[in-house]
């Protein structure tokens, strides 16, 4: 009898110790300084590669590769540095930091639990990474640039997906899509007490850039670009500021600008949909040319406080477009934006 009660007892603790196993599997612990934690399962979420809205929709970073937790600034960059898909989860903060570390393509980098802060910036390698979840500044504000100190500097690559992160007090600017990159989508971000933001495109002399826009197929441009949903405030300029592409921005809030917010820079065309303005200086900045015209078609912006003049510029001919030809998305309202959007735009938030 004694026996057969043992028996049971086995076939119990073995059933238990089963289906636990089946809900904490191995490939979701990760190893700590001190112990074994169960990863958060929305970490894994963050880091499928699915989900990205817009321009970027092809991005899948480090999707299929190994996962790699990281607690240095060296370790970072060592993981960063592999070659083939990785998923980098960074564990704790890194701080102060300093510089920029560089990072091959195929690479996933995100916060873990509810975010990191660092101090340093990541310079892209090569094509298709994710950055999520992280807290980011390079240095500290700065009245004039620091050439090369950005959160992120992205030169002549493709298929990049910045999603709630917060950004700040770099030397240069937070995010620069430049020298033809293409496919880039930046979403739920907040960005705040910077001089200048998001420099899509650095010169007005891209030859290169300036030739793809004689091609009517708006996927076949330079810079292509979707901003949505991201929170820019006390940013003196360049939320963003764009040259020679078709730029989507949608859903943005956009306050507190002491110098402008939307520079209209040479062959650009910027469709802006739904997003709200507030107190700006001037919403729109003309740094175009009559030789090289830019553009920018508004629809359905809210524009409240001091926005100087409103009146946008839209295109004539080939280059009219709208988003909905080339990818699949959902805009919120503009209303609906100036009353929800903080509560979901930047690290640790969730998504609407």
């Amino acid at each position: 009898m004694k026996k057969n009660v043992l028996i049971i007892v086995l076939i119990i603790s073995l059933l238990s110790f089963l289906i636990w196993f089946g809900c904490n599997p191995l490939d979701k612990i990760e190893k700590g300084s001190n112990s074994l934690n169960v990863l958060e399962e929305t970490d894994f979420v963050k880091a499928t590669g699915v989900g990205a809205v817009g321009w970027g929709e092809a991005t899948t970073g480090g999707t299929g590769g190994p996962t790699i937790y990281v607690t240095t600034q060296s370790e970072l960059s060592s993981a960063a540095n592999q070659s083939g898909p990785v998923i980098i989860v960074i564990q704790n903060d890194i701080l102060p930091g300093s510089g920029q570390i560089n990072i091959n393509g195929d690479k996933t980098i995100m916060g873990a639990g509810s975010g990191v802060k660092l101090n340093f910036g990541f310079t892209l390698r090569g094509d298709n990474v994710i950055i999520q979840n992280l807290d980011m500044m390079n240095g500290g504000f700065n009245e004039s640039d620091s050439e090369g100190l950005d959160c992120i500097t992205m030169n002549g690559r493709s298929y990049l997906w910045v999603d709630h992160c917060t950004m700040h007090e770099a030397m240069d600017g937070l995010i620069d899509p430049c020298k033809d990159s293409r496919y880039v989508t930046i979403s739920y971000c907040y960005f705040y007490h910077q001089r200048t933001a998001i420099l899509i495109g650095d010169s007005d002399s891209d030859s290169t850039a300036q030739s793809a826009q004689s091609n009517p197929d708006k996927d076949k441009w330079y810079y292509t670009v979707t901003f949505h949903h991201n929170w820019c405030n006390d940013v003196y300029e360049r939320s963003p500021r764009v040259r020679f592409g078709p730029v989507h921005m949608f859903n943005n809030y956009i306050e507190n600008c002491p110098t402008y917010a939307v520079g209209r820079g040479v062959g650009a065309n910027i469709y802006s949909e739904n997003n709200y303005f507030y107190n700006t200086t001037e919403v729109w900045h003309a740094w175009d040319s009559s030789s090289k015209p830019g553009y920018v078609d508004d629809v359905g912006s809210i524009f409240e406080g001091n926005n100087g003049d409103i009146t946008d510029k839209p295109p004539t001919g080939d280059w009219v477009w709208t988003p909905s030809q080339y990818y699949v998305y959902t805009a919120h309202s503009a209303e609906w934006v100036k009353a929800n959007l903080k509560n979901y735009a930047g690290c640790g938030k969730p998504n609407p």
